[in-house]
């Protein structure tokens, strides 16, 4: 919910909701390198959600989630940037954009 709150306070920024949030992206530190397979299906899972949501962004405040969700949008050939939530507070308090990183 921080993440959320503070994001929130960010004038030109709309949130999406994103089905199944809370649900693991599949990297949980060493699960994808263990569980490769259910890894991969959580991934592809997640990204499912983020685009059906229409996100044109998704900020991340793990890593390893990170990653993840970077590798399948790679995969895919998407144009979905992935950045962690202070990444979008600087851009705003400098008022900038995400061309700007």
């Amino acid at each position: 919910e921080q993440p959320r709150s503070l994001l929130s306070l960010i004038p030109a920024l709309k949130m999406v909701p994103l089905e199944e949030s809370e649900v693991c992206c599949g990297a949980a530190g060493s699960y994808n390198l263990t569980q490769g397979e259910m890894a991969d299906q959580l991934g592809q899972r997640k990204l499912n959600h983020i685009k059906e949501s229409g996100a044109e962004i998704v900020a991340v405040g793990n890593a390893g989630c990170s990653l993840q969700i970077q590798s399948f949008i790679k995969k895919e050939k998407l144009n979905i940037p992935v950045v962690h939530p202070v990444q979008l507070l600087d851009l705003s308090y400098r008022s900038l954009t995400l061309k700007d990183i």
